[in-house]
């Protein structure tokens, strides 16, 4: 063998270190303390990452799941039983429009409280009405919210307990039931910045022009967002029906995590050539899932990559002074 070829073999990758001992055998115990711990705490650190947007996709699929069969219920009816459910609600949405929806500031103090759940009044022939209005299935939800820019499709429970708002989003007590029609005004309420649930978490992307769906009985009812808002929880000046308008309003907590106030964004009915669901759909949900993960990622790739550079530096140093 060649003096170069020698030389050659003693400097490749895995070389041999003086006195012919390998790198691996070369490399103290600590530095191999050093590794396990780093590895150890990257299966934690990405463990942690990685439970959040996983619950989130898991409790998102759920919830297409549970509207979606919902959707299927309603379907296989016979005709004409989800059109005469329809009509029963908006003759109730008639009759709280007579009525002064005098439970919205009294009975129904905030729209996200567990107090505007249905009321509780037996002397109230709205309240006795309520749960069976629109009862497509014997878990109470009634239809569903879509909102195709920020990924949600989410099932409407009738009020807004803290049960249904676990679940999904809530149809608030003392407004119209979400089936359009002329004086008309629905509020639809959902948490956010749950930890294993997004929900309404993006909410506040929302923007003047943008569309969503409420789906029930059938029927796809489009709303154009014409109004967004932040107001106090016990504020009602924009949940209000006005006489001959159709609108639904969307409502979560803000700021994100303190939750002093209410996020309204409010929408009226689009009758013309309303987009389709997909056609608003967001492209950067999965990327946004994925962010923690990569983050927890980079560091302990960048450290590794790091230390097998110098590690092959090394390496060539010593095999330089060593010829």
């Amino acid at each position: 063998m060649t003096v170069g070829a020698a030389r050659a073999g003693s400097v490749g990758v895995g070389s041999a270190r003086p006195g012919g001992v390998s790198w691996v055998r070369f490399v103290s115990w600590r530095t191999w303390l050093v590794i396990l711990i780093g590895v150890v705490m990257l299966v934690i650190g990405l463990a942690v990452a990685i439970y959040p947007p996983l619950m989130q996709t898991i409790n998102e699929s759920r919830q297409a799941s549970v509207s979606q069969s919902v959707e299927e219920h309603v379907q296989g009816w016979p005709y004409p039983k989800a059109e005469d459910m329809f009509k029963e609600a908006r003759k109730y949405n008639e009759d709280l429009f007579k009525s002064g929806q005098t439970e919205l500031g009294t009975d129904v103090r905030d729209v996200l409280g567990a107090s505007s759940a249905t009321a509780a009044d037996d002397d109230d022939p709205l309240a006795k009405r309520y749960d069976d209005e629109l009862k497509a299935g014997s878990d109470g939800v009634m239809g569903s919210i879509v909102i195709p820019k920020i990924s949600v499709n989410l099932p409407i429970y009738h009020g807004t307990s803290d049960e249904s708002l676990l679940a999904g989003a809530g149809h608030t007590f003392g407004s119209s039931l979400p089936v359009g029609g002329e004086s008309t005004h629905s509020i639809i309420a959902a948490h956010r910045a749950l930890p294993d649930k997004l929900m309404f978490t993006r909410l506040d992307e929302m923007k003047v022009g943008d569309f969503f769906q409420v789906k029930v009985m059938g029927e796809t009812l489009s709303y154009r967002v014409d109004h967004i808002w932040v107001v106090k929880p016990d504020d009602f000046t924009h949940l209000k029906i006005k006489e001959g308008e159709d609108r639904v309003t969307l409502v979560t907590c803000t700021p994100y995590s303190i939750n002093t106030h209410r996020l309204l964004v409010s929408g009226v009915r689009y009758t013309a050539d309303s987009p389709k669901p997909d056609s608003q759909k967001d492209d950067w949900a999965m990327l946004e899932k994925l962010a923690p993960v990569l983050a927890t990622l980079a560091c302990p790739t960048l450290l590794i990559i790091s230390w097998t550079i110098r590690r092959k530096l090394n390496d060539r140093h010593h095999a330089k002074h060593k010829a």
